[in-house]
């Protein structure tokens, strides 16, 4: 039984406009949030956009065809670039409350570090005895080694 591509046709064009149409809705919500996640980029850790903008700054000045690129993208795609510097803020601090978490749980329990142990003493180990012969058995015939 043959089938027609006329349907795997529709069925690839359907589904491409399906998507169009889902990235759009998702474009448009990225740009009205977008001031809401720079603010809160900033508000929650002004250091991971200062490192952003910092790293785009170097870039400009050790490639700078490069570095324009990356600047009119970042501005082109505003929503996006917001996006991005939400989410590294928020993994920024969590990772740094984290630090701090541990660092202060490592403090608490100064004593509780070390843990008790048995030392087992065995006696050493008899060594091995060289073998009588000089003669080395790789050595033998005309071989080299």
């Amino acid at each position: 039984m043959r089938r027609n591509p006329i349907w795997s046709f529709l069925i690839a064009v359907l589904t491409i406009v399906v998507l169009w149409f889902i990235l759009g809705g998702i474009w448009q919500l990225l740009k009205w949030g977008a001031p809401a996640l720079a603010i809160g980029a900033l508000v929650i850790n002004f250091g991971s956009v200062r490192k952003h903008i910092l790293w785009q700054l170097a870039l400009l000045k050790a490639n700078p065809l490069s570095g324009i690129v990356v600047l009119v993208l970042s501005v082109l795609l505003y929503p996006i670039t917001a996006t991005y510097l939400f989410f590294r803020a928020l993994l920024s601090r969590s990772t740094r409350n984290l630090k701090q978490n541990l660092e202060k749980e490592k403090s608490n329990n100064q004593e509780e570090i070390y843990t008790e142990y048995e030392e087992i003493i065995e006696p050493p180990m008899p060594r091995r005895q060289e073998p009588s012969h000089t003669e080395d058995w790789r050595n033998k015939g005309d071989r080299f080694v």
